[in-house]
């Protein structure tokens, strides 16, 4: 029990005992499996599933090429770019992460409508919520591409706006 970091519960200094009185078996028990737990995680990996870049105006300040050697230090084996509203650093992201054998994720972080796209008008239509879309394949990387433009072609209002009408039609190859 010492060897694990337990400790005896009836000590008011909480040092370590080789005395074993604990209340019952299954509280050994149960610190046995925290500590299993918790030694599991920290060999798990981890990724994020949603880092902006500069390409985010007002919102990003991360450059690709630093973002990416931040990922590698930290021992990430794959990240994702959303930019808000655009995918102005795809390509860049994609080709750079390659290069350095991470796998890039690529997505985008939508701006939906409240009602529909088309719908404009005043306050309404201006409250606009967040929604992180990924790429799970080629078609799903089309189809983001489809939805930017279409949202900074037809459901532009202050912002890129997408609907879910849009959505529901360019949502093949997508993860939500």
């Amino acid at each position: 029990a010492k060897s694990l970091g337990l400790w005896y519960a009836g000590s008011s200094n909480r040092k370590y005992t080789n005395q074993h009185k604990y209340t019952n078996y299954k509280s050994v028990v149960f610190v046995y499996l925290l500590k299993f737990v918790y030694l599991r995680t920290l060999h798990m990996k981890f990724t994020h599933l949603h880092c902006h870049s500069h390409y985010s105006l007002l919102d990003g300040l991360s450059k690709i090429d630093p973002l990416l050697e931040r990922v590698k230090e930290l021992g990430m084996d794959s990240v994702a770019l959303t930019d808000h509203g655009v995918m102005y650093g795809a390509v860049e992201f994609y080709s750079r992460a390659k290069d350095l054998g991470i796998k890039p994720i690529i997505g985008l972080e939508a701006y939906v409508a409240p009602r529909s796209m088309e719908d404009k008008e005043g306050k309404i239509d201006s409250d606009y919520f967040h929604l992180t879309l990924l790429a799970q394949n080629q078609e799903g990387y089309h189809n983001l591409m489809l939805l930017t433009t279409i949202a900074h072609t037809e459901g532009f209002y202050y912002k890129p706006r997408i609907d879910l009408e849009v959505l529901k039609k360019y949502s093949a190859g997508l993860v939500c």
